[in-house]
């Protein structure tokens, strides 16, 4: 694998208190976002992305349970 030649970043991080809030939110959205359109692009039906996004909503919330069933049907890739 090709090395690349090392770059600098300047970070300006913010000063007060709101700077610090609003600088969560914003990665937190974009976080989201990225979670969300991993999800959609997933070849896999409806349902089954919305139980993974709910999931993904159960965890972050710390109540996730795993189902003991899957739905009627349902078969593993292959």
């Amino acid at each position: 694998m090709r090395k690349s030649v090392p770059i600098e970043v300047v970070v300006h991080y913010p000063k007060t208190k709101e700077g610090w809030d609003e600088l969560g939110k914003r990665v937190a959205t974009a976080h989201a976002n990225y979670v969300i359109e991993k999800i959609d692009r997933l070849n896999c039906p409806t349902w089954q992305k919305l139980e993974l996004l709910q999931a993904v909503i159960n965890t972050t919330k710390g109540t996730y349970k795993p189902k003991e069933h899957q739905k009627p049907g349902w078969q593993p890739s292959r």
